[in-house]
């Protein structure tokens, strides 16, 4: 078929279905235009199936140069498999470039994560430095004193006497289990005793009794003292008590009338209207009475009733006549007699105390400011009456081993206590001994400026070693009573139930307060003890210095490299 233009346009006839040599199975075929095919007029080409064979017919003319011969199947396997590797190659080609590129890559991102650890490094160099040198430097501030002013500062808060420190609740409410332990001295020949025989003593006891301190009324100053009453109470304790009952009868000097006849001692006057009231109430020197009378309920006296009821207008005689006789305050104040009696649960029997708290220095934490409102007592002579020393609880830190005082309210005195020894307790705890020695209550003849305690010059008490020991963990005292008879040639000044009686001093009773540090007070203590006595800080501010410098010198080297 010619087109319109004059250009054969080759097409294919179907036919048989036959295999191509060189080619794969053919189908049905359709006629398929070859494009750009170019000839004259009458030229055209055929492609004719004729039972598998392929045939070309042409016309007459010759095929121009521009016609394009139909390539054989293999001729177009062959380019097929050209055109596949092409493909390949390029694809290859593509593929290195790739490879290439993610090679630039991992160089860039491997000196990236290099440059982060060096900078990484570097920082961690200077940490290293700037941790050593502060540590170094630590270390030489706390060796020049730095630890001295730290430890300081934290003993000066916790020692203080204020609300949140810990010797303020040490101080206010002692946690500390006390235990007093009475002994009385049972006198076996009061008869004989009377009328002049030498008196015949044995010791009972104990009879214990739990104790425990509370402070009341505090008041806080502005001149670093609180003022404040002590209350004190004690509670039976049968078990340490043993065998031993309140309801004991004890024979006991009767301490009212010897005390009535010292009082009025110098004037005769007085001992004579004394002596005829002690008559006329039956007064006796010795007495009998049960052991909770003796300690804490009272006994009832005659001549005590008799000054009450002249006091509470129950006696035709006014009050004003009991100051002929001179009593002391003591048979004034009391309707009972008994060393602790009015005083359980009292808050004010103790007295007034005016301490010091130690918030502006520990050099006087716990010593007595003043006692009832004055620094001196009319009960000694000058030189023994000063208040001074501690309250008996509390003593500035830093005590050196030489002695130590505290104001004994029992005995309206200042003790000097003197060092002993070294010692440790059963926790392993080390401090000093401090105790009454011989001198303490010596004679004046022995230790002359125990003289302000004599009665008179020719009146004092004798030397008495048992009285000093140790109160480290305890502390004992013994009361005595001189009695001396008072017998006058023409009656005048005369007692009569003391004229007969030879001149002694007679033990009345003693007591043991006991007072053992808990162990959980123990242990809060230990770390403290261990680090006063031992150079454990230095040795570590030491070692400090030594890392500190160590460490730095250590990070430059390594750095430098």
């Amino acid at each position: 078929m010619t087109s319109a233009s004059g250009i054969s346009n080759p097409t294919f006839f179907s036919g048989p279905s036959d295999k191509l040599s060189g080619s794969e199975d053919m189908t049905e075929r359709k006629d398929i235009p070859y494009k750009n095919l170019t000839g004259t007029d009458d030229d055209k080409i055929s492609v004719v199936s004729d039972e598998g064979d392929l045939q070309c017919s042409t016309s007459e003319s010759s095929l121009s140069e521009n016609s394009v011969d139909i390539p054989t199947a293999k001729e177009r396997e062959a380019k097929s498999t050209k055109r596949s590797s092409s493909g390949s190659d390029s694809t290859k080609s593509i593929k290195k470039e790739s490879s290439d590129g993610k090679s630039l890559e991992n160089i860039q991102d491997h000196e990236s994560v290099e440059s982060k650890k060096a900078k990484k490094t570097s920082s961690k160099f200077i940490v290293m430095m700037v941790l050593s040198a502060f540590t170094a430097i630590f270390g030489v501030a706390m060796l020049a004193g730095g630890y001295d002013a730290l430890f300081d500062s934290i003993l000066q808060s916790q020692m203080e006497v204020k609300p949140g420190s810990q010797a303020y609740d040490i101080w206010k409410d002692t946690p500390v289990p006390l235990t007093i332990s009475f002994y009385l001295f049972n006198l076996t020949n009061p008869v004989e005793f009377t009328n002049g025989g030498r008196p015949m003593v044995d010791e009972i006891g104990p009879y214990v009794y739990r104790e425990y301190h509370k402070k009341t009324n505090l008041e806080f100053h502005e001149n670093a003292t609180v003022s404040f009453y002590q209350q004190r109470w004690w509670v039976w304790d049968q078990e340490a008590s043993g065998n031993l009952s309140e309801d004991d009868p004890i024979c006991i000097l009767n301490t009212v009338p010897v005390s009535a006849a010292y009082s009025s001692r110098d004037h005769p006057f007085q001992l004579t209207g004394l002596n005829m009231v002690l008559n006329q109430v039956n007064e006796t020197l010795t007495g009998v009475f049960p052991a909770r009378q003796i300690l804490f309920d009272g006994y009832q006296d005659p001549l005590l009733d008799y000054v009450q009821r002249i006091l509470n207008n129950e006696s035709r005689i006014p009050p004003e006549a009991l100051d002929l006789l001179d009593l002391p305050d003591g048979l004034l104040n009391y309707d009972r007699m008994g060393w602790f009696y009015k005083r359980n649960l009292s808050e004010t029997y103790d007295g007034w105390f005016n301490m010091f708290t130690g918030t502006d220095t520990l050099d006087h934490v716990g010593n007595i400011d003043w006692w009832n409102q004055i620094r001196e007592t009319d009960y000694y002579h000058e030189g023994c009456n000063q208040i001074f020393g501690s309250a008996g609880e509390i003593w500035p830190p830093g005590q050196s081993a030489t002695s130590i005082s505290f104001y004994c309210t029992d005995m309206c005195s200042t003790l000097t206590l003197r060092y002993k020894e070294d010692v440790t307790d059963e926790f392993g705890l080390e401090g000093y001994r401090y105790w009454a020695d011989n001198m303490t209550f010596a004679s004046a003849d022995v230790a002359p400026e125990n003289l302000c305690y004599c009665f008179t010059n020719d009146t004092c008490p004798p030397s008495e070693s048992e009285l000093g020991v140790p109160i480290s963990v305890r502390a004992r005292m013994q009361l005595n009573m001189a009695v001396v008879p008072y017998k006058n040639l023409f009656g005048f000044g005369t007692i009569d139930i003391l004229k007969r009686v030879k001149e002694v001093i007679l033990p009345l009773i003693w007591f043991e307060v006991s007072a053992g540090l808990t162990e959980e007070l123990a242990k809060d203590l230990k770390p403290v003890m261990f680090l006063l006595h031992t150079p454990t800080m230095t040795i570590i501010w030491s070692l400090l210095v030594v890392c500190g410098v160590c460490g730095f010198g250590a990070v430059l080297f390594w750095w430098k490299r």
